[in-house]
């Protein structure tokens, strides 16, 4: 007999990866994929002849095996934590700006660092969540955005040293 993984799919409302596995007698399998409405991948399983005859669904066997998301993925991945993200980000653009026009005040090493040591938290807790490997990926859809977060890092960094 032979055994066939579907990647993957990420049922979002539980926050749960659901990968299922088929087991076939005989005959060749393929998956069809598509995106629901909401974004979500949908993939179903679908029989290919290949000299031997087709097996119906209720001749296989389909195990569903469920893996839970870290706590921290969770957190990370939450919309309360990437909207919080995106203030902070707006609120240290209007910090540069106000350090433009307000330069002989003090505070401004303090609250940079400030700003350097939440960016850094964040950029860590995307690490631990999703380990390096995967964050920085060409295959991640949001790689882009985690090398340029690692450069800012690395830049803010680099400015402290100096």
């Amino acid at each position: 007999m032979a055994a066939a993984l579907i990647p993957g799919v990420l049922d979002n409302t539980r926050g749960v990866l659901i990968r299922s596995s088929l087991t076939l007698s005989s005959g060749a399998y393929t998956s069809l994929s598509h995106d629901d409405d909401d974004g979500t991948q949908i993939r179903k399983p679908s029989l290919k002849r290949s000299g031997a005859s087709r097996k119906s669904l209720s001749q296989m066997s389909v195990q569903v095996e469920e893996k839970e998301t870290s706590a921290i993925e969770s957190f990370v991945e939450s919309t309360i934590f990437q909207g919080c993200m995106a203030a902070l980000i707006v609120a240290n653009a209007v910090v540069m700006g106000l350090e433009t026009d307000l330069s002989e005040l003090e505070c401004w090493d303090l609250v940079e660092n400030l700003f350097l040591g939440v960016f850094t938290f964040e950029l860590l807790m995307k690490c631990v969540a999703s380990g390096c490997v995967h964050l920085f990926s060409p295959k991640n859809p949001d790689f882009g955005w985690n090398l340029f977060d690692l450069l800012v890092v690395s830049i803010g960094f680099f400015g402290t040293l100096l």
